[in-house]
This record gives C-alpha cells, structure tokens and sequence, in this order.
C-alpha cells in the first residue's frame, strides 16, 4: 500500500469528515440489526474501522478544527 497525499481546502475536509461520519453511523445501525448476514457484518466492521481511522486522520490534521454533520 501506497500513501497518497491529498490538499484539501476547510470545506472539502468538512465534507469528507461529514460523509464519512455518516457513513460510521449507517454501519453501526447495520451492525445492531438482526437482518445482517454473518459475511456482511465482517465487511461492516473493518469498513467501521476504516471510518474511524479516516476521521481520525482528519482530526489530527487540523487540532482546532471541529466538524458536524449538517442536516
């Protein structure tokens, strides 16, 4: 695996941190279901893990920054 490196503006760092926080919630509901296979509920939790990793990454870029999912 390779590193990329991406320059983002505030905005675009936002909009990631927002999507991929929903994207976290909408997994962990999927993993509290019971209508989740065996198979998929393994994806859901290495996909909660990336999730989690990502919006720490973009936490520690910006210390001083807070993001909130806009609804």
């Amino acid at each position: 695996m390779s590193n990329v490196n991406i320059e983002l503006t505030g905005i675009e760092a936002a909009c990631i941190y927002a999507a991929v926080s929903a994207e976290l919630d909408a997994l962990q509901q999927d993993l509290k279901s019971n209508d989740i296979s065996v198979a998929d509920k393994k994806r859901a939790t290495v996909s909660v893990e990336v999730c989690k990793e990502i919006l720490n990454k973009l936490a520690a870029a910006s210390p001083n920054t807070t993001y909130e999912l806009c609804k």
